[in-house]
């Protein structure tokens, strides 16, 4: 897992989604998912049932966000 500034501040749960078995711990909650890779959109998907939002972080540039909104409708 990568390292950014602030992580030692951060009082929320930051998991890596090789250890993510559950996810009942982020019930109503605002979850960052760094990384837009398989794992990362996966995870993502998963916890957006449960969270109150879930937003993704990519170094990628993306051209359109419609792209992802539609590959989620789906």
């Amino acid at each position: 897992m990568g390292e950014y500034p602030g992580m030692d501040k951060f009082q929320g749960i930051i998991i890596h989604t090789h250890d993510l078995k559950r996810v009942d711990m982020f019930k109503n909650k605002r979850v960052l998912v760094v990384g837009v890779g398989c794992s990362g959109l996966d995870a993502a998907v998963e916890i957006s049932n449960i969270s109150s939002q879930v937003y993704l972080s990519s170094k990628m540039e993306l051209d359109s966000a419609e792209n992802w909104t539609l590959w989620f409708a789906i």
